[in-house]
């Protein structure tokens, strides 16, 4: 095989080469963002540990196992390119979901400042992960 002969485009683990010289840095921008975002949300999970003890043990251990149980399960399979979107974004969006279930089921019963910042920020950070991935799979389509 010799240098001038065309050889077949590359074919990377999350598919078919980008379609664009800059998709490639799209895609990795975006999976920053959404590693910055979980990461933000992981962190936190923390506030509902800190400060007087809640309403019971549960509102005190459950996002934090929730968090580290999806949400950084979802930041190891964005790092196994092969599942970045659809794995990702089910785990992203199954913990947002059980932030914004946990906030709601204490709602009257802990301090608001703890939920909001413990549960419901974590769930938004977690949807607004969720949207990126599928913005960044629809560009992929778009230009495939």
């Amino acid at each position: 095989m010799d240098l001038l002969t065309p050889r077949q485009p590359a074919h990377f683990l999350e598919g078919n080469a980008p379609a664009l010289p800059g998709d490639r840095l799209l895609r990795a921008r975006a999976d920053q963002a959404v590693m910055l975002l979980a990461g933000a949300a992981l962190s936190l999970t923390l506030a509902t540990v800190v400060g007087d003890p809640g309403p019971d043990a549960f509102f005190e251990i459950a996002p934090g196992l929730l968090g580290f149980a999806l949400v950084a399960n979802a930041l190891i399979g964005m790092g196994m390119e092969r599942y970045r979107s659809g794995f990702a974004r089910t785990l992203l969006t199954a913990s947002a979901l059980g932030f914004a279930g946990i906030g709601f089921a204490y709602a009257g019963l802990g301090e608001a400042w703890r939920i909001v910042v413990g549960c419901f920020a974590p769930s938004l950070l977690c949807i607004a992960g969720a949207v990126l991935l599928g913005e960044e799979r629809r560009l992929e389509r778009r230009h495939a």
